[in-house]
């Protein structure tokens, strides 16, 4: 797919692309308000992040309260819905517990996940999914493990004969991160991604120390990942940069990773069909507890990381990357 000069003046229309924001409440937890703010930003789509687990919660017991509230919620605010099934989440297995011990390629677990997904489409439409995505940055739970990764493929592409036996129209895609994509993983993750309509990724601006990089870098992310998959389109699912200046960053240059992802888009506007920014609001102390308690994992870095990916602060202001995000949209159209 070729490339548009990157830096173009003006912006180059927004065209096919497709603009999201994870949508966290603010401290009055009023989500109507929240989602407003978002939807007056222009976003074309909503993201849905459900584990296996949560909606599994005994076996072959399902629970679609969020999936029902999301089949009345979204469609008259004219957005579709990206839905991540998570089976692993970064670091854990999302499974149901009597599963845990079983590996993805077992026909047992296979077919639990069919059952699942059948589930699912009792409570939403398939019209109603921009797309259907199976599991959330489970290359770091795997590693350089091909024993797991084999075993994973033979579940990935059951779920995918069987999801496009039934419902062909559905986009399906597999979550990885960037370091993934373009690290010891990179040729596990082709082969997984080689039966994807669309390739998933997380990216953050961020070291392994989650010390923040430079926002420029963002353009690097968007010419790697669009020379390895050169001909499917790239979807970021996740897609955010800390302020903490604990992580050596600022609300200024939370800004200006905005406005360079923008500028990198526009150099990929064929190519990069989706970036869902992370997350609307900073989190409460509590909720950040919460976050922490699921990775089993709290390292004070780590903590700063989570609590300041928001575009808008806990108490409902604007930080300057958000006034950023909604200017350089609108140039573009939305």
């Amino acid at each position: 797919m070729s490339a548009n000069l990157i830096g173009a003046d003006p912006p180059l229309p927004k065209k096919s692309r497709q603009l999201a924001i994870d949508v966290t409440e603010m401290r009055d937890g009023n989500y109507d308000d929240a989602f407003k703010i978002a939807k007056d930003v222009g976003i074309d789509r909503i993201g849905l992040f459900l584990s296996w687990n949560v909606l599994e919660p005994s076996p072959q017991k399902f629970d679609g309260t969020l999936l029902d509230i999301a089949a009345v919620y979204y469609p008259p605010q004219h957005v579709k819905v990206d839905l991540t099934l998570a089976v692993v989440n970064t670091n854990h297995l999302d499974t149901p517990s009597d599963l845990h011990e079983r590996s993805f390629s077992d026909p047992i677990v296979i077919e639990r996940f069919k059952k699942l997904i059948n589930f699912v489409f009792t409570k939403l439409k398939p019209e109603q999914l921009a797309s259907l995505n199976i599991g959330s940055e489970y290359d770091k739970f795997f590693g350089t493990d091909q024993k797991k990764w084999k075993e994973f493929g033979t579940f990935y592409k059951s779920v995918r004969d069987y999801l496009k036996s039934k419902w062909p129209s559905v986009i399906l895609a597999t979550e990885t991160t960037y370091e993934g994509i373009t690290g010891p993983s990179r040729e596990a993750i082709k082969e997984i991604n080689k039966m994807s309509d669309r390739i998933g990724i997380s990216y953050y601006g961020v070291q392994s120390n989650a010390d923040v990089i430079d926002p420029k870098k963002v353009n690097d992310a968007f010419d790697a990942v669009c020379s390895i998959y050169p001909e499917k389109k790239i979807y970021f699912f996740q897609f955010g940069y800390p302020s903490s200046n604990v992580l050596k960053s600022s609300t200024l240059k939370q800004k200006e990773f905005v406005e360079e992802s923008f500028l990198a888009w526009d150099k990929y506007a064929d190519h990069v069909e989706l970036i869902d920014y992370t997350w609307l609001h900073d989190h409460s102390t509590e909720s950040v507890d919460k976050i922490l308690k699921i990775y089993n994992f709290f390292d004070p870095k780590f903590r700063e990381f989570i609590a300041t990916l928001g575009l808008r602060t806990y108490n409902g202001q604007d930080k300057p990357a958000f006034v950023a995000l909604k200017k350089e949209a609108k140039a573009r159209g939305w």
